[in-house]
């Protein structure tokens, strides 16, 4: 059965669901927050700077702007997603929330009224009269507050595969990545071998070393293309370009936009 993703007639919630065979999927990240609630099946979830194990009825919470991708490893799965805005739900639920957001994955104690709250908001979805905006905001509100009110009776757990090593070395790249950054500095910098390094950073994230590396300066020269009126020329060599047609180049390979099109693009659609 090919995926099934349903849009809210909202434009500030989003709610989709797929039950499907996918082996992997592409990185993404996206400036509303996200909350994945896995109903059957197992994946390797990459999320800002770690991988986590993701079983049946495990549920993550992912911040906006985040960078995450989702390698599927079981052989079916069934899941759903609501991403929303800060303004669909207010900054007062948002600030109950961070903790749940800081830790990310959870298990819950009473997974069947998670899967019903997702249900009637879907049937809701699918029904899109003139009660359902209403009403997919009423069920969305009791799912928020049984989170806040439940979070410290949730379980949290660790992913017993992480590795300390390509984590440092993320954090690491995330935050100097408007320096030289290669496989070469990297290997010496943790006393490893290229050649193992790149395995291991590939098996633990789902994401070649040097593939991560541009999608992190591409993913913040988009953010100063977005908020700054910084040239072109200097984004690029603030994010690490040391070309600017270079960076220009791959922007757009990534983007389908031009930096100056992604520019202009983004102040129409103002803040």
């Amino acid at each position: 059965m090919m995926p099934n993703t349903m849009d809210c007639p909202l434009q500030e919630i989003q709610f989709g669901y797929s039950n499907s065979v996918i082996i992997n999927t592409s990185y993404h990240y996206h400036d509303n927050y996200e909350i994945y609630f896995l109903i059957s099946g197992s994946s390797e979830f990459f999320v800002k700077d770690r991988t986590y194990s993701v079983s049946n009825l495990d549920i993550l919470f992912i911040p906006k702007g985040t960078l995450h991708k989702n390698n599927y490893i079981s052989r079916s799965y069934e899941r759903t997603v609501i991403n929303f805005t800060e303004e669909y739900i207010g900054s007062h639920f948002i600030a109950k929330m961070t903790k749940l957001f800081e830790q990310c994955i959870y298990k819950p104690q009473d997974p069947e009224l998670i899967k019903k709250l997702f249900s009637m908001i879907g049937k809701e979805i699918d029904k899109n009269d003139d009660l359902s905006s209403a009403l997919i905001k009423s069920y969305f509100i009791q799912l928020i507050s049984y989170f806040i009110r439940n979070q410290s009776e949730f379980v949290y757990h660790c992913n017993n595969n992480a590795n300390p090593t390509i984590e440092r070395l993320i954090r690491f790249i995330n935050a100097n990545y408007h320096v030289p950054i290669t496989l070469d500095s990297a290997s010496a910098m943790f006393n490893l071998s290229k050649s193992h390094l790149s395995r291991l950073f590939l098996k633990t994230t789902g994401f070649g070393f040097k593939e991560y590396v541009q999608i992190i300066r591409i993913y913040n020269a988009k953010n100063m293309l977005k908020i700054t009126n910084h040239s072109i020329r200097q984004i690029a060599f603030d994010c690490g370009f040391n070309d600017s047609n270079y960076f220009s180049k791959t922007f757009k390979e990534s983007t389908g936009l031009s930096p100056l099109q992604y520019r202009k693009h983004q102040k129409r659609k103002g803040p």
